[in-house]
């Protein structure tokens, strides 16, 4: 995986994917963790973003569908007195959660029994503690688009 720590200051590379079922989207959370996040994980080195984000949906929740390049966020953010940078390729992709065994109301993730994954009501994402506001911003204004935006967030 994609880290890299010197001193007080954290960079890691990320695939993630925003995942709908109609009203609702798909959010994960690790237990112990404060944050709700988008579902995928750090890019391994000599994988594309692409690759990184399918192979972690099919490692995470068994979900095999293609996946399409909606945002490029770069975060720049300090929690708990770390400085953290943060390049997170985001895809899009829509899916029956029948299809998937997904349509519990908590799911646990496939290999890892520490991560949960919750489907959430857009209208309800200001009840949801998420690491970044600019995904919850995303989500709450999705339009589909297959345009590629890049997004600067810095706290």
């Amino acid at each position: 995986m994609l880290v890299i720590e010197k001193d007080n200051n954290k960079f890691s590379f990320r695939a993630s994917a925003i995942i709908f079922n109609k009203d609702k989207v798909l959010l994960h959370k690790r237990d112990g963790y404060k944050y709700w996040i988008l579902p995928g994980g750090r890019v391994e080195m000599g994988e594309c973003t692409k690759e990184s984000i399918k192979r972690e949906l099919k490692e995470e929740l068994n979900i095999t569908e293609d996946v399409y390049l909606n945002y490029i966020i770069e975060s720049f953010k300090n929690i708990d007195n770390k400085n953290y940078h943060e390049l997170n390729f985001c895809y899009y992709l829509e899916i029956d959660p029948k299809k998937y065994n997904l349509d519990k109301e908590v799911i646990t993730g496939l290999d890892d029994k520490k991560d949960k994954f919750k489907w959430i009501k857009i209208t309800e994402l200001d009840n949801y503690n998420l690491k970044s506001n600019t995904i919850k911003n995303i989500l709450k204004t999705h339009n589909n688009t297959k345009e590629v935006k890049h997004l600067i967030e810095k706290n």
